[in-house]
């Protein structure tokens, strides 16, 4: 993300990947204590404020995973996404974005550096555990993701 207007569309794609999901992980019981969901939407929206937008918000029908095997397999993918998290915060940091203007959702996903040993712990613990089913609901995430990026608004 090197110019303000790669950082908008990026803001705009993240609103339509968490406008979708969010309300799935909205509805999940935590995997363990202290590793509820981190929900983004609303951050996002905020951002997206600061930066003088208000794009349409395009959610996907999509099917969460059902089983404890397909939510951890989920949540890896969230909880990874939190350390790639990191690099992207700098990156915004560099365009004049902070934790309380235009990166709030950046913020709150690397607040808590222990949810990501915390999460191996309990999916090392898991029993029993389906690599299938999990993999499943990470590429359905996955494949989410690259839908949004491509329904993102471009509309004010």
């Amino acid at each position: 993300m090197s110019d303000p207007v790669t950082y908008m569309r990026y803001l705009r794609m993240m609103l339509a990947f968490r406008a979708s999901i969010d309300p799935h992980l909205a509805r999940l019981h935590p995997l363990d204590a202290g590793l509820e969901p981190v929900l983004l939407l609303s951050e996002l929206r905020l951002d997206c404020a600061d930066l003088g937008s208000d794009p349409q918000i395009f959610a996907m029908a999509w099917n969460s995973p059902t089983t404890r095997s397909g939510q951890l397999g989920m949540m890896y993918v969230l909880e990874g996404s939190a350390l790639g998290a990191h690099v992207l915060m700098a990156q915004a940091e560099q365009l004049g974005m902070t934790a309380t203007r235009g990166a709030r959702h950046l913020a709150r996903q690397i607040a808590d550096r222990t949810r990501w040993p915390a999460f191996l712990r309990v999916l090392e613990a898991s029993e029993p555990f389906s690599l299938n089913e999990a993999v499943d609901a990470a590429v359905c995430l996955f494949d989410v993701a690259i839908s949004s990026a491509g329904t993102e608004s471009h509309g004010e």
